[in-house]
């Protein structure tokens, strides 16, 4: 298994497949714990087995507490599942939400299926489909960065807020 300790965000463009819920857990944790400045995220439902463990949300409060400049963005497609199981996450949009934005997409984009994690505009991490890890990441790639992001930004702009998760979240 690769260790993704090496990796360093906005240093390292090497392009690395990804093929297992592990590869994409360890590969987000690193990310997180590395950003400064941004983090958007799109999934299904906030996928339990990488964003839903101490490890993740300590890191990301941490991130934020340490950079006060720092944003969230969240794009999630299930909030029901996500506000019924009490979702970690959820606890530290509460607790940061100055920082932290969460929605759901617009009827445009309800079909979208894939994942992604993009940090300060420089590494990502992909999923070509919700219900299987397959993917790749890249610690340096800005460009591939910035078409990820531009999708980002266009399904944010027609997201809305998600009565299930207002009572979390506000």
């Amino acid at each position: 298994m690769q260790d993704y300790n090496e990796f360093q965000l906005g240093k390292t463009n090497v392009l690395v497949p990804l093929e297992s819920m592990e590869q994409h857990r360890l590969a987000t944790q690193q990310m997180v714990q590395q950003c400064r400045r941004s983090v958007h995220i799109i999934s299904r439902d906030l996928d339990p087995a990488v964003y839903d463990l101490p490890e993740f949300t300590g890191a990301l409060t941490r991130r934020l507490l340490e950079h006060r400049r720092m944003k969230v963005y969240i794009l999630v497609h299930d909030a029901h599942a996500i506000a019924r199981a009490g979702h970690r996450l959820l606890g530290t949009a509460l607790k940061m939400s100055g920082f932290v934005e969460i929605r759901k997409p617009g009827p445009d984009h309800k079909d979208y299926d894939g994942g992604m994690f993009v940090g300060d505009g420089a590494g990502f991490i992909t999923r070509r489909s919700a219900d299987r890890y397959v993917g790749q990441m890249n610690f340096n790639d800005p460009r591939d960065a910035k078409v990820l992001l531009d999708e980002f930004e266009e399904m944010w702009a027609k997201s809305t807020a998600d009565a299930n998760l207002r009572k979390f979240v506000i």
